[in-house]
């Protein structure tokens, strides 16, 4: 009896000043499982030092480890090769650099924030090996160049936002490598060229397509690799008559936006819609168009509605 009264007395001892203690007195929040492993350590905001996460390996199953607001730095982050089960880590707010983030190849994270300072090109290569697979990311806040963009391609993301400052030719080529085939596709705002359109070709899932405002009649040629088109956007485009007719061959287009503020579209260009016998919509509002041109059209196409 005085042995295992001993031995407990030993038990507790050893749990009130081991890892769970320690870092419960720097304030963290600990969760154990009905096994009593730790699966959830938040030092959010207290005074964790790299020096501290040497206690990391007693949490084999550690699955969560939030770290924001924090001094972890660089360093530090080695120590997380001991929770091989750790499926989400947050850094936002840590001195940690986009070279620390190489401490986190291969560990297959779910979910994993880091700070500003790291999201550069070489950051997001660190962050790509670190993560699962992901379907989606959003890296509008992110320092990245068209280059490190290409560090995506392949992934076959559902969804993917980027900075506006590389939305450009050279990133919509990147942009489309990352991302699963598209069915829709809003480039209102980017600054593309006429000839960043030709990335467009061989997506053999659009349907939808918005072009934005610099694209002239030189852009729309590019169009005709993208055959399954229906529903195509080019109001406020500087688009004249002579443009519309790289549109002829588009027979799957069901709906088509013209017009828009100086629109020089007329009767003449329109003209060149007459073969598109799928059209069920014709906007038209700010052109030249004529109601002479209209009744034209109309007759040619009697199943599309023509908004004028």
């Amino acid at each position: 009896m005085k042995r295992l009264l001993t031995g407990w007395l030993l038990l507790c001892a050893s749990g009130c000043s081991g890892p769970v203690a320690r870092f419960e007195e720097l304030g963290a929040r600990v969760v154990q499982n009905q096994q009593n492993h730790v699966t959830i350590l938040n030092l959010s905001r207290t005074a964790v030092g790299d020096a501290d996460l040497a206690h990391l390996e007693h949490f084999p199953h550690l699955q969560e480890l939030s770290l924001t607001e924090t001094g972890i730095t660089d360093a530090g982050l080695a120590y997380l090769k001991a929770v091989p089960d750790l499926r989400a880590l947050y850094l936002v707010g840590t001195p940690v650099s986009s070279v620390g983030l190489a401490s986190l190849s291969d560990m297959q994270l779910d979910q994993l924030q880091i700070p500003a300072a790291a999201q550069t090109d070489r950051g997001l290569g660190y962050y790509l090996a670190a993560v699962k697979t992901p379907t989606s990311l959003d890296l509008r806040q992110w320092r990245i160049s068209d280059a490190g963009l290409e560090q995506l391609s392949g992934l076959d993301l559902e969804r993917l936002e980027i900075p506006e400052a590389i939305q450009t030719d050279l990133g919509l080529k990147h942009y489309l490598a990352a991302i699963r085939s598209p069915e829709m596709l809003s480039l209102y705002g980017w600054r593309i060229s006429n000839a960043g359109l030709r990335h467009l070709a061989g997506l053999k899932h659009l349907r939808q397509l918005q072009l934005p405002d610099q694209i002239t009649d030189a852009g729309l040629v590019h169009l005709k690799d993208v055959p399954v088109l229906q529903s195509l956007h080019l109001v406020r485009q500087q688009i004249t008559d002579a443009g519309l007719v790289h549109l002829k061959d588009l027979t799957n287009l069901r709906e088509l936006y013209l017009g828009g503020e100086r629109s020089t579209i007329t009767d003449a260009g329109i003209g060149h819609l007459m073969g598109l016998a799928k059209l069920t919509r014709l906007w038209l509002n700010g052109t030249q168009v004529t109601d002479a041109g209209v009744v034209a059209l109309q007759q040619a196409l009697p199943e599309c509605e023509i908004i004028k």
